[in-house]
């Protein structure tokens, strides 16, 4: 599935995101 694959993409971006110093 693509929509998966996408999924795991933006994921680690989250939680990048989410790592506020």
């Amino acid at each position: 599935m693509v929509l998966v694959h996408v999924g795991y993409l933006v994921l680690p971006v989250f939680s990048v995101r989410n790592r506020d110093p």
